[in-house]
């Protein structure tokens, strides 16, 4: 299973994601949190935080994650 959880900046999505994945866990589900945002950071280290380059490349790197994750069933 994958879940996705968008919206606007600050508007509580790390949190949402992160308690849903304790809850989760709390059942027996594994889970992990892919935050696009630490990936990005990742690769951009000091850089720009507005480099479309480097989000395309988070995301993929994202994608690749999420993938390997959910191989591991």
């Amino acid at each position: 299973m994958l879940i996705v959880i968008t919206g606007p900046i600050a508007s509580g999505k790390s949190t949402v994601a992160r308690e849903l994945e304790r809850a989760l866990e709390r059942n027996h589900v594994r889970a992990e949190v892919i935050d696009l945002d630490q990936v990005y950071e990742s690769l951009a280290g000091d850089g720009p935080k507005s480099d479309a380059a480097t989000w395309r490349l988070a995301r993929r790197e994202a994608a690749i994650r999420a993938n390997a994750f959910l191989a591991q069933r």
